[in-house]
Parts: structure tokens; sequence; C-alpha cells
């Protein structure tokens, strides 16, 4: 087993086709599936563009990443893509990454994280649950008939 290099992408740092193959070889690992929503060729592009990243590698493969729009106080950080490949599930990959998203917020003043979550991923919301995030609304996803619980974790809680 090859070990696992994480790293951070800033805006405009990663190429939007190695993003694009990630949602594509995982767009089933989403319910609905991110393709349902989106279409994964501007999705990818605007994510490059916009999106910090934190990334996953092993053997030059993408195993997992966490896109991340920064804010900084008093607003909230969004997460509009988080996806570990099935791959290389059980390796701890989805909890590094979390924290390296909340200790970049935390040490870039951000008021805290939002994110999505299916309300039927029950084995996802407890993973955010157990690291401080909690269900502060519960929506449809656009033209979808599907519910997601949009989820936060306020960071530097003494502000």
């Amino acid at each position: 087993m090859h070990k696992i290099e994480y790293n951070v992408f800033e805006k405009g740092y990663i190429d939007f086709t190695i993003i694009l193959d990630f949602l594509k070889n995982n767009d089933d690992a989403l319910i609905p599936h991110l393709s349902e929503r989106v279409n994964l060729f501007e999705y990818s592009n605007k994510l490059s563009k916009k999106a910090i990243h934190f990334t996953a590698f092993q053997n030059e493969q993408l195993a997992g990443i966490l896109s991340l729009y920064f804010n900084q106080y008093p607003r909230f950080s969004f997460c509009p893509y988080f996806c570990v490949n099935k791959d290389y599930t059980n390796q701890s990959i989805g909890n590094t990454l979390l924290k390296m998203a909340v200790n970049y917020c935390m040490s870039n003043r951000s008021s805290g994280i939002k994110l999505t979550v299916n309300k039927d991923n029950l084995s996802a919301i407890k993973f955010y649950k157990k690291n401080d995030f909690y269900s502060i609304e519960e929506r449809f996803y656009p033209n979808s008939d599907k519910k997601h619980l949009l989820m936060e974790n306020k960071l530097n809680k003494n502000k």
C-alpha cells in the first residue's frame, strides 16, 4: 500500500479536468447523482476557479477531495463537494480532509463551514455530527424531489 499524499490547492491551482474525471468516476456516490443536478463539465470548471481544494492522492490517483468556497468572519465558508472514492474508504481520508478544511477555516478566520447532505444518507450525517456539524435546515435539491439537510459547524464560537 502506498502512502496517501494530502494537498491544498488554492483557487485556480488544480486543473479542472482532474476534478471532472473525479466527478464522473464518483457520480454514483451521491444521491441523487450529481450529474442529475448539474452539468459536470461546467461544475468542475467552476469548482476549479472558485474553490479551495483539500485533496488526497495515492499513486497519482485522486482518492478524495473536499472543495470549499472560503469566506472570512462574519461569513461562513461553504463545502459544495466532498467525496472519497469507494476504493479508498476506511482509511481515514474523509476525516483527514475535513480536519484540514476546518483547520484552514479556523486559521483564516471563517465563522464556520456549511454543507448539504442527503437526508437519507445516515452514515454521512453521523460522520458530520461526529465532527461537530449539526442540522440547521431541511431543503429540497433543485430540480429534484429528494430532500437534503443543511448542516453547519460554527468554528470560532467565542466571537
